[in-house]
């Protein structure tokens, strides 16, 4: 579970995402379309409940010895589904996943909700392989975007060095508890790595 402690003023706001009964399931179909042409879909997901409430303290109550009061926490829906089209030597992915729950409405009020997207493509040829991937992610109306070009080379068996550079902007607010404002902050980067991958 994950834990939030938010500082409010004179009162700390403290919860943890607990689940109880919670249900996951999903389904993967793989089809063979035509010759060097496959394609797989999956689909999963996960309900629950929220298992404990929120409390909130006195900030300077540093050992939280003195309960003022709770809050509760919505339940949690999350439904994640993705594709790869394979063909010859490309790939062709996209997925998308949404969530909701695990937020307060005096905290977030209305954000209740996260939405994510990718999208992607890959070629092979012979040892090396080139990619590129999109993604956004919009958690509670916070936006972030992101373009990845990759490429990496089998120099030999197990052994696989790789670069990828990845450029990201992202736009955001403070949770209205916070902040009761409008301002909306906003930043941007670029991510590059090299690396490799070792398999025995």
């Amino acid at each position: 579970s994950k834990t939030r402690a938010l500082e409010v003023g004179a009162n700390t706001y403290s919860d943890s995402q607990s689940y109880k009964d919670l249900i996951a399931y999903g389904v993967a179909l793989t089809h063979h379309l035509a010759d060097n042409t496959d394609i797989k879909v999956t689909f999963t997901g996960e309900t629950g409940k929220s298992a404990k409430r929120g409390s909130v303290y006195a900030t300077a109550d540093t050992a939280k010895a003195n309960l003022l009061s709770t809050y509760k926490l919505s339940n949690l829906k999350r439904y994640n589904f993705g594709a790869v089209l394979n063909y010859n030597n490309w790939d062709f992915a996209g997925s998308y996943s949404t969530q909701k729950g695990y937020t307060n409405q005096a905290i977030n009020q209305g954000r209740n909700k996260s939405h994510f997207y990718t999208a992607g493509t890959a070629y092979k040829a012979g040892r090396a392989a080139v990619s590129f991937v999109y993604s956004v992610g919009n958690n509670l109306k916070n936006k972030v975007s992101s373009y990845t070009l990759g490429t990496d080379y089998k120099l030999a068996p197990g052994f696989v060095p790789y670069v990828e550079v990845t450029y990201f902007q992202a736009k955001g607010k403070k949770l209205p508890i916070l902040n009761t404002d409008n301002t909306t902050y906003k930043t941007k980067g670029t991510i590059a790595l090299i690396g490799a991958t070792l398999k025995f």
